[in-house]
């Protein structure tokens, strides 16, 4: 008697989170019921099942941002089954990467060319396992994409696991390996030439990192009473609010509470809030989040993390060792470069970093407060949208939220300091120059002088 053939959610999770077995049956490409669980919660309740039209898969991140969830909805009922079905195979039956999986962010990536390719099938009257199985369709459709670039550097991979995984795994006709070659060619044709990011000119590094340290040391001057006025400002709907929210709120001449420009004088704030501009409440929001930026920049420079990297910290992510030598400072978080999945691991930096990483402490400290989140649990770049003063909050069911302005290109570190030293001057052309003679840098817009 032969053994059961089955297949495990190919994504990171533990026991309470781990979705349903997949079992493909007897017949090619059988396709999961429709209360098959894609996704659970850490504490075991159910997230999304296959017929559901959003699959969220956010427990199973690789990185500290939470992906985007997949959305089927709009799409029409016979489309919809092949571009799940698809994606079922992408989560179950494919091997790639580093860990041999595909991560939720890269998921979304794919939902991309899906979605292109759930408009064209409708388009055309078909369907979207027929056209990855024609090669006249699937020439179509490569012809009809405008954004050919990023959406063949996600076919060709597409169509090469269902070539290695066969009809009767999937149910789809697979087209030729030539076929795939030719796109992978057209790929390559198309694929625009890449520079190495440039490396930072040392004069402009030293001013932004000058810049950044005095906004941290006078942070860290002022840190217990801005603490003691954010705490006050989250306990009262109206301390420091405007004459006219009060009013809004019942109050009337003679019981108002104390107005922004008076409660900031009580904490001694006053030359520090005109400093950095901090009128109201909403401005102070703002500031708090580019002072987050501030200290995740200091801690890219002096540590090398990358982005997802920083954004894993938690608020006791400080390690501080001391031996014969002095001290051994590190920074605790995870990463998914080597094995595609998220692992802890330490970085050793400088002792230089612990003030920034102390302000960046006190900012989640003050919103672990006001929200009554436990400690441990704290990322060290929380969202500052959890304050009461703010208009929305975020939600909290699914977890404590960081930064979510982190994922912006904007850099919002650099609107608190002066951006006149940081533009470029012939010496750092000529730095440039030296690192990379081959480079025709003054031709490129993007590093004129000025």
């Amino acid at each position: 008697m032969g053994s059961i053939v089955f297949y495990e959610s190919s994504f990171q999770y533990n026991e309470s989170s781990k979705p349903d077995r997949y079992v493909p049956g007897l017949s090619d490409g059988c396709r999961p019921e429709n209360d098959f669980i894609i996704s659970k919660r850490n504490n075991g309740s159910v997230l999304s099942k296959y017929s559901d039209d959003i699959w969220i898969l956010w427990p199973y991140a690789t990185t500290p941002k939470k992906p985007s969830p997949l959305i089927f909805s709009d799409m029409c009922e016979e489309i919809k089954t092949d571009i799940k079905w698809l994606m079922f195979i992408l989560i179950y039956l494919v091997n790639t990467g580093r860990s041999n999986t595909l991560s939720p962010g890269s998921l979304t990536l794919y939902m991309t060319v899906l979605k292109r390719l759930s408009a064209f099938s409708n388009m055309n009257n078909t369907t979207p396992c027929e056209v990855l199985g024609s090669s006249i369709l699937l020439k179509k459709f490569v012809v009809s994409v405008e954004d050919k670039c990023a959406i063949l550097r996600l076919l060709a991979p597409l169509l090469a696991q269902l070539f290695l995984l066969g009809t009767k795994a999937t149910g789809i006709y697979s087209i030729n390996k030539n076929i795939i070659d030719e796109i992978r060619q057209l790929y390559r044709h198309n694929h625009p030439i890449v520079r190495q990011h440039a490396v930072i000119p040392p004069r402009i590094f030293s001013h932004l990192l000058t810049q950044y340290w005095r906004i941290i040391d006078m942070v860290d001057a002022h840190q217990d009473n801005l603490t003691k006025f954010i705490k006050k400002c989250n306990s009262s709907n109206s301390y420091a609010r405007s004459r006219k929210t009060q009013y809004l709120l019942g109050l009337r001449y003679g019981k108002y509470d104390a107005f922004f420009k008076d409660a900031v004088a009580e904490h001694g704030l006053v030359e520090f809030f005109r400093y950095f501009n901090v009128k109201g409440l909403a401005k102070l929001t703002s500031f708090l989040t580019q002072l987050q930026h501030v200290c995740k920049e200091l801690i890219h420079a002096y540590s090398g993390m990358r982005d997802s990297e920083a954004r894993s910290l938690k608020i006791d992510c400080l390690r501080v060792e001391k031996n014969q030598h002095g001290a051994t400072v590190h920074l605790l978080g995870e990463t998914s470069k080597l094995i595609g999945q998220r692992k802890t691991t330490a970085w050793v930096t400088s002792d230089e970093i612990i003030k920034a990483v102390k302000v960046a402490k006190g900012i989640a400290l003050v919103v672990a407060y006001c929200k009554g989140f436990k400690i441990k649990l704290m990322p060290l770049f929380v969202s500052v949208s959890y304050l009461s003063f703010n208009v929305s909050l975020p939600n909290i069911e699914d977890g404590i939220n960081i930064n979510c302005n982190f994922s912006k290109k904007c850099n919002q570190a650099t609107q608190l300091i002066d951006l006149m030293p940081l533009k470029i001057l012939d010496t750092d052309l000529q730095h440039l120059e030296k690192i990379d003679p081959l480079r025709t840098w003054r031709e490129e817009p993007e590093f004129q002088i000025g």
